[in-house]
């Protein structure tokens, strides 16, 4: 069994070069779908039709979306923001590879969208710009819960199949962690390095 191939980008989720696309997200930002390329508003319609809230180890498989290259969008729940924490990330992880496998994809991408806490001071213009913004003036998660999303994907993906052989099975080879502000940040690397370990 190969070890699954992590890149960390800071290209948009829509543009990633994978088979399937998945957003992260917290119970809050399901609306948020509306505004984000990879998404828009018959996502969330569908969301909403089928009563998904995002709640922690939920995810659901959406045949198509991302923009002009058609490809199945998994939003998996990670719960309300206030206890986000890297166990979410590490379920996030485990439902990323159940639906790349549903969708029989090789490859994924995977953007964590949570909100940008506001400061104590101007908290209300800081609400009236991230809706001006909309998907972008949400913040990239820290080092520690992206480490967490790569460790949660790398044990899910993990199969010993020494001695039987899945004609079916497509194993997830590679994921791109997209959207992220810093993907060389040196802290960011090590978090994930020590994941990949893991």
């Amino acid at each position: 069994m190969a070890a699954l191939r992590i890149e960390l980008s800071d290209r948009p989720l829509e543009r990633a070069p994978a088979d399937l696309l998945a957003i992260a997200l917290s119970t809050e930002d399901v609306r948020a779908l509306r505004r984000h390329p990879a998404a828009g508003p018959a996502v969330v319609r569908e969301l909403e039709r089928r009563r998904f809230t995002a709640g922690e180890g939920a995810s659901v498989l959406l045949p198509a979306a991302g923009g002009a290259r058609r490809r199945p969008l998994a939003v998996i729940g990670l719960g309300p923001a206030a206890a986000v924490g890297p166990e979410s990330l590490r379920r996030a992880g485990d439902q990323l590879v159940a639906r790349a496998r549903e969708a029989r994809a090789g490859s994924a991408a995977i953007a964590v969208i949570l909100p940008r806490a506001p400061s104590a001071r101007g908290a209300k213009s800081d609400r009236r710009a991230a809706a001006a913004r909309g998907a972008a003036s949400l913040a990239g998660p820290p080092a520690e819960l992206i480490g967490a999303l790569v460790e949660g994907a790398g044990l899910a993906s993990y199969v010993f199949n020494a001695y039987r052989r899945d004609a079916d099975r497509v194993p997830l080879a590679s994921l791109v962690v997209s959207a992220l502000a810093t993907p060389r940040d040196p802290a960011l690397r090590r978090e994930v390095r020590t994941a990949e370990l893991l």
